[in-house]
């Protein structure tokens, strides 16, 4: 799961969808769990994702990571395969046909999650590994979708709009196109230049 939303979205739904399941959560998203816990009045339901928590395992240590390859359902970052202890566990588990992957969003092209979803192959550690193990997809979206966006950005009222993280084929033509002819500038940031705004 990505570390941050999905990793909470999943946590919440297995707590209220599936309390009987041993549920183990590791990596980068359990340090955005404790962010959001800690400034909860940025959260919808701080209590909600407070009783998913605790009622959760969460991975610590070693020799927590290896009784979590015993669990019902292990949350881990990296959302696309790119890393993170989801490859630690999935090189343990790929052999045991009863496993299954869970992807919870879109794996880009040339990450571990796309090769695996049409290759049946990722790299571990450097090498590449079949995997055949089953695997499903969920969309667990944290994403707007144009009008969500477009209404937050009017009703700010900016004169300036930095844009990120979107289909530069689709969306992002029809954002600027929008954008700009509602006088909002729009900037593309690039990697190592600075913008005065």
């Amino acid at each position: 799961a990505f570390a941050n939303g999905r990793t909470q979205d999943m946590l919440i739904h297995l707590y209220q969808n599936c309390p009987e399941l041993d549920v183990h959560i590791d990596g980068m998203g359990k340090k955005i769990a404790k962010l959001q816990l800690e400034n909860s009045r940025f959260i919808r339901d701080p209590k909600l994702l407070n009783d998913a928590w605790n009622w959760s395992r969460r991975v610590s240590s070693k020799s927590d990571r290896k009784k979590a390859l015993d669990s019902d359902v292990i949350i881990s970052t990296s959302g696309m395969l790119q890393g993170g202890p989801a490859i630690w566990y999935l090189n343990r588990l790929r052999h045991q046909k009863e496993n299954e992957l869970l992807f919870t969003g879109y794996q880009a092209e040339d990450t571990g999650g796309r090769k695996l979803q049409t290759k049946s192959k990722i790299d571990i550690f450097g090498k590449e590994t079949d995997i055949s193990l089953n695997w499903e997809k969920f969309s667990f979206s944290t994403h707007a979708g144009h009008k969500e966006i477009t209404d937050f950005i009017y009703a700010c009222n900016p004169n300036d709009v930095v844009r990120y993280h979107s289909d530069p084929n689709n969306a992002r033509p029809h954002l600027v196109k929008e954008l700009e002819q509602n006088g909002i500038n729009t900037h593309s940031p690039e990697n190592g230049k600075s913008y005065i705004i």
